[in-house]
């Protein structure tokens, strides 16, 4: 497990308190599950030709850190996140938290709440390393194909 912060309006804390202890979850698991939904919206989201953008300024105090733990493979899916989508991780979450939490919370309270989720969340989500020469390539796809066994090096 890894454990990191992120820095986040008090409002966005705030709703991610109340709404993690409505669903019975942890701030953690919340921020997880929502950046996992995020992840629907990559087609709009991605961006090549500007740097990482983060939220806009506050005045002090109108934000505080947001620790939360996430396992190796989240963590290296929100750093994706951030590099593909060229948005912080914290902005991600602000963006998450506005546009998908009251869908989520709605989600989970349903009795067929497992039917919303996946067993292996991942399945969207392929890294393939490969050499090239003595450079290392790594294949990042969002969104599988038809027959991903063409996508494995042989």
């Amino acid at each position: 497990m890894i454990e990191t912060t992120t820095y986040l309006d008090m409002e966005c804390i705030g709703l991610l308190a109340v709404m993690a202890d409505e669903a019975g979850v942890s701030r953690s698991k919340l921020v997880i599950l929502l950046l996992k939904r995020v992840m629907k919206d990559h087609a709009a989201l991605v961006c090549y030709d500007r740097a990482v953008r983060y939220q806009a300024r506050k005045p002090v105090g109108a934000r505080k850190r947001l620790h939360i733990t996430v396992d190796l493979r989240e963590y290296e899916f929100f750093i994706d996140m951030r590099k593909l989508f060229k948005l912080s991780v914290s902005f991600l979450i602000t963006f998450a938290v506005r546009a998908h939490l009251d869908e989520l919370v709605t989600k989970m309270a349903d009795d067929k709440y497992d039917e919303y989720t996946d067993n292996y969340p991942y399945h969207h989500y392929l890294i393939i390393p490969e050499m090239v020469d003595s450079a290392i390539c790594w294949k990042i796809y969002w969104g599988i194909p038809e027959n991903p066994n063409k996508l494995i090096p042989s």
